[in-house]
């Protein structure tokens, strides 16, 4: 895990370097993954911010929601339930205005499980 970040960090640098922001997203969004996956949600959602700001701007909605459904994730894994439904709604309706019908339905079976199972919570 660590030489795939410092690999994903040095990449960072020299598109940073270039202003190539599509490819600085991209590793924003890896270097997030990364930490995801070393259960380090918080250095994850700083990461995952960073790439859905930068798709934000370049009006990226499609590749902005799927770094929704990561903030998403990383928001359920510190157990911020709520936050998390929020996320992958905010990511199922970019999937929606986008067409990208596959990312719509699994995102909306996410959305659907999580709402019902904070619902259950709730009674």
């Amino acid at each position: 895990f660590e030489e795939a970040l410092d690999g994903f960090r040095a990449a960072l640098r020299r598109f940073e370097e270039g202003d190539e922001f599509i490819r600085m997203a991209e590793q924003y969004g890896n270097i997030g993954s990364v930490h995801r996956d070393l259960e380090q949600p918080d250095e994850a959602l700083e990461s995952y911010a960073e790439a859905l700001a930068i798709y934000q701007q370049l009006g990226l909605r499609e590749r902005a929601a799927d770094q929704c459904t990561n903030i998403a994730y990383a928001r359920f894994m510190k157990k911020e339930y709520e936050e998390a439904l929020r996320w992958y709604r905010e990511a199922l309706a970019l999937y929606t205005q986008t067409g990208s019908e596959d990312k719509r339905a699994l995102t909306a079976e996410n959305v659907s499980r999580l709402a019902a199972a904070l619902e259950g919570t709730s009674e």
